[in-house]
């Protein structure tokens, strides 16, 4: 039982770690994007000609940055919780406060959350 306890604490541990990477995404991801089009300033003008695609990569980059920190504090929301339950013979919720799909699903018939 011990061992199972400190493999959770130890999951726990590295998943916290993962969240924390998720905090700093935007602003460790648009650090780089920086770094590299300082890099591009730095070039002849006539090698920046050559690169118009790569500024335009780099700016759609920043915009999937940006698209993906609006969804991470979704995601993020509850993770700090969601090792609360580990030390517990009790679950949170049964599977018909869930819902589930009925054995019989067909592609007619969609899922039901009752």
């Amino acid at each position: 039982m011990s061992a199972d306890i400190n493999g959770a604490k130890e999951e726990r541990v590295y998943f916290l770690s993962v969240v924390s990477t998720f905090k700093s995404y935007r602003e460790q991801s648009l650090l780089r994007i920086r770094h590299k089009e300082k890099c591009l300033e730095t070039l002849p003008w006539h090698h920046k000609k050559w690169l118009t695609k790569y500024r335009e990569d780099l700016d759609a980059i920043k915009s999937c940055i940006e698209k993906n920190s609006e969804l991470l504090p979704v995601v993020l929301n509850n993770a700090h919780t969601i090792f609360d339950n580990v030390y517990s013979n009790e679950t949170s919720h049964s599977e018909q406060e869930v819902g589930t799909c009925p054995r019989a699903w067909t592609r007619s018939s969609p899922c039901s959350s009752s």
